[in-house]
């Protein structure tokens, strides 16, 4: 292959890899239980095979190499916010910019609602219950 011909090869990006990176590494902050709307499956290979409604809870913003990501999410009752905050923008930029090079510029959050880590279990577990209903 030539210089020319790599240089007009492109490389993109649907939204939707983009907002399974930031779920997934979202898995990995403690304090956030969900995004709003979604509930985190227990076991993160079983969120993203099981998961196809990827745009509950997050927003992307993209302009050429640059990527502004909002998130609404459901934290722990009791834990630090704004250490959740901060962790929450170190590792998501650092896993957009890892995966796909490109810069994320911002990164906003919104507390949606606050619940305790039983409470959690137990709306995780009714969900799991309901959606093995609906697939008899």
């Amino acid at each position: 292959m030539s210089i020319e011909q790599a240089d007009s090869s492109t490389l993109a990006f649907e939204e939707k890899v983009l907002e399974v990176i930031v779920q997934s590494a979202l898995t990995n902050v403690d304090g956030v239980l969900s995004l709003e709307g979604k509930l985190f499956a227990a076991d993160q290979t079983e969120l993203l095979a099981a998961q196809t409604d990827f745009d509950k809870g997050v927003t992307l913003e993209r302009e050429k190499n640059q990527v502004t990501v909002d998130l609404a999410i459901v934290v722990e009752f009791g834990k630090d916010f704004t250490g959740i905050f901060s962790e929450i923008k170190r590792i998501v930029s650092e896993e957009i910019q890892r995966m796909t090079n490109l810069e994320v510029v911002e990164v906003n959050v919104h507390i949606a609602d606050i619940t305790t880590k039983d409470e959690y279990k137990k709306i995780s577990s009714e969900s799991n219950n309901e959606a093995a209903e609906v697939e008899k």
